[in-house]
């Protein structure tokens, strides 16, 4: 009797804890992050090719932090709040000049970025497009919202293209960009860049910009094959009112297309995990997850399994015979 006591309160022992929680970690999504990308103003590039590269950098983005992240195309109409106030990222890829930002829609650009917003602004080496990328309509937009010390280099009133004929490569339109020309934020993100850029003038008066800055050894050459030197960068982060600014001049590579070295942008060097780092800094999905303790019941053939070795181990016990009258 005894015997069979112990068993059944050992059985009933370990069916309790079949509700029992084991303790592990929950992420919980409180929002879905969308980055937008303006084709309504004269793109330069293939804003298609471009939006599937920036899905699959998001898709790596969403995995690692358990958060939906859309790409979304605005394709046509004027700039306006509700439109704006979806997007965690706005970008502006290269553009070709056809059209101009109204007034109207700079100043919602500037509340964008007064609300918080990150706005990238694009260019392109001018040897890459034709019709060739127009960095005067961008840096005209870069001056009504304030920005007069980062714009993109104008050579003798077009764009440009930035040729090492020392150190680059692809005839020397192919820059080799090592982690030593960037601030420090912004060279823990890779060790080599390997691009095709427009010049970009950052100002020595800009206070607390990040920068990754061209080779010294870089001329710039525009589209009559004029050269112009100087001190040129090739990309700037930077804070503008409430929000933040992303000056680039090598957005060709966010195509992810053929290099003139026979492999696609974002498989020569730290491309893409450059690109990675940099848009999960500009879409912070931290922000937007929340952990918490997950609860899963104990798996049952433990339990099971626990019933059984429990039973062998009761069943070799010696039990006391009463004694014979």
């Amino acid at each position: 009797m005894r015997r069979f006591s112990l068993i059944v309160l050992t059985i009933l022992l370990l069916s309790s804890l079949l509700p029992v929680a084991t303790v592990a970690e929950e992420r919980v999504p409180l929002k879905r992050l969308t980055v937008v990308i303006d084709a309504a103003h004269g793109p330069a590039i293939n804003v298609s090719l471009l939006a599937s590269t920036l899905k699959n950098i998001c898709h790596k983005i969403s995995l690692s932090h358990g958060i939906n992240i859309t790409v979304e195309v605005f394709e046509r109409g004027s700039l306006n709040k509700t439109l704006l106030s979806v997007a965690d990222v706005w970008v502006i890829p290269p553009l070709n000049g056809s059209i101009v930002y109204s007034p109207s829609e700079t100043k919602m650009l500037k509340w964008y970025l007064d609300s918080g917003g990150a706005l990238v602004v694009m260019s392109a080496a001018c040897v890459s497009y034709n019709p060739h990328p127009d960095p005067v309509v961008v840096n005209s937009l870069l001056m009504d919202l304030g920005v007069e010390d980062v714009k993109f280099f104008i050579n003798e009133g077009y764009g440009d293209t930035l040729y090492d004929f020392v150190h680059g490569q692809g005839n020397g339109s192919v820059l080799v960009l090592n982690d030593s020309l960037a601030t420090r934020g912004l060279s823990n993100f890779f060790d080599v860049l390997i691009v095709r850029s427009a010049g970009v003038e950052v100002q020595p008066s800009v206070r607390g910009a990040e920068v990754i800055r061209a080779p010294p050894t870089v001329v710039s050459v525009n589209v009559n094959f004029s050269v112009a030197y100087g001190n040129f960068s090739v990309f700037a982060w930077l804070n503008v009112s409430n929000g933040q600014l992303v000056v680039i001049g090598f957005g060709e590579i966010y195509t992810n297309a053929t290099s003139p070295l026979g492999l696609p942008w974002m498989c020569l060097g730290d491309n893409l995990k450059f690109t990675l780092a940099l848009f999960e800094r500009l879409l912070k999905p931290e922000r937007w997850v929340i952990r918490r303790p997950a609860r899963f019941p104990a798996p049952l053939h433990t339990v099971f399994i626990g019933i059984g070795v429990v039973l062998v181990v009761v069943s070799v016990i010696p039990t006391r015979r009463a004694p014979r009258r």
